[in-house]
């Protein structure tokens, strides 16, 4: 058998790319009264594959690994679970420690900012931490709420969306962050309904790329409005001119470990706000039955900023005095969706005003 890699302009793109042999060509076995052809020793070559060692990872595969120990360390957080054995998690930290070294040396920002150091590194700090949120729901928010119910008549009315959840609840698992995405998509079809009367140049735009910045990856969903819609609907891309943007975040996660992706929603946020040359920008982290309220509010560029974040408003609702399980609350589905109508239409650019849902403490 002869392993012969002729002078090929294809092939050799292969080897300059990937330093690695492509697929060979075999020539059929020779007969014992067969010639045996001439093969120079220039176009024979044996390949030895290099170890890789994690001083010669590039960013992008450093990102990539530290992402995937990212969620291994948070899913052993979230819940009790027999997955790791005693010592693993602390092994993940230790290989975590060291990918980190590496990323430093190289100057290069995770991907996906996951905590509040990857936010220090930006100068944005919160006034808000796991068991203390700094925006604080007004007395009577629920009450006020209900007047926005008799708003978009019809598909996706108030009462179509409580059916519409009522149906998820019943007939679909959120086993998956997709499943969860459909109760937040649901929200967000209400939101159209409502708003496009006023302002028909609203987008709804799902997996909406990150603006260029010191990271990349895609933001769940985006509510954007722009004096040119048929160019958004085309390629809806977050660009200066738009005058709504709210961004929302979409997480498979426990109430308890929700606020753990705050840093992600945040930097997303800021990404955004750099982009519009905005100073003040509003965003929404979720599971689909809790609902977190985010405002960054940036200083001058590249100098960092500060974000406020609330409690998680759970649109279930538990009967303390039994024990059955919590039940989807209608009144609670219609305060998400005006507070979301509130922050989209007339305030996603600005600081928090006095008439709103929240105050900040």
């Amino acid at each position: 058998m002869v392993i012969i890699l002729p002078d090929n302009t294809e092939r050799n793109e292969w080897l300059r790319v990937y330093a690695l042999p492509p697929p060979p060509i075999i020539s059929p076995r020779l007969s014992s009264d067969t010639p045996t052809p001439f093969v120079s020793h220039s176009r024979v070559t044996m390949y030895k594959r290099k170890r890789r060692t994690i001083s010669g990872l590039t960013g992008l595969e450093l990102q990539v690994a530290l992402t995937a120990i990212d969620q291994l360390i948070g899913s052993s957080r979230e819940e009790d679970t027999d997955t790791f054995e005693p010592g693993e998690v602390d092994l993940l930290n230790q290989i975590r420690q060291l990918l980190s070294s590496k990323t430093d040396a190289l100057n290069y920002t995770f991907s996906r900012p996951t905590t509040t150091q990857h936010l220090l590194k930006l100068s944005i700090v919160g006034k808000a931490s796991d068991d203390t949120y700094s925006l604080k729901l007004k007395p009577g928010s629920v009450e006020r709420a209900q007047g926005l119910n008799k708003l978009g008549n019809g598909l996706w009315s108030a009462s179509y969306l409580f059916q519409h959840l009522t149906m998820l609840e019943k007939h679909v698992p959120r086993s998956n962050e997709a499943a969860t995405r459909l109760w937040i998509e649901a929200f967000f079809f209400r939101i159209l309904s409502v708003c496009t009367a006023t302002i028909p140049r609203l987008v709804l735009s799902l997996e909406q790329p990150i603006p260029p910045d010191t990271f990349s990856g895609n933001i769940d969903c985006t509510l954007m409005c722009s004096p040119d819609i048929g160019s958004l609907l085309r390629d809806p891309v977050v660009e200066p001119g738009h005058t709504a943007l709210l961004v929302a975040e979409a997480k498979l996660a426990p109430t308890k470990t929700l606020p753990s992706h705050i840093p992600q929603t945040i930097a997303e946020m800021a990404a955004c706000a750099k982009t519009l040359k905005a100073k003040v920008i509003r965003g929404v982290l979720t599971n689909g039955q809790e609902w977190l309220f985010l405002v960054l509010v940036l200083n001058a560029p590249d100098a960092g900023g500060t974000w406020w974040g609330s409690h998680p408003i759970s649109i279930m609702f538990a009967d303390e005095e039994s024990l059955s399980a919590p039940k989807l609350s209608e009144r609670r589905c219609s305060l998400i969706c005006a507070i979301l109508m509130e922050w989209q239409i007339q305030n996603c650019f600005k600081d928090l005003g006095v008439d709103e849902f929240f105050v900040k403490e």
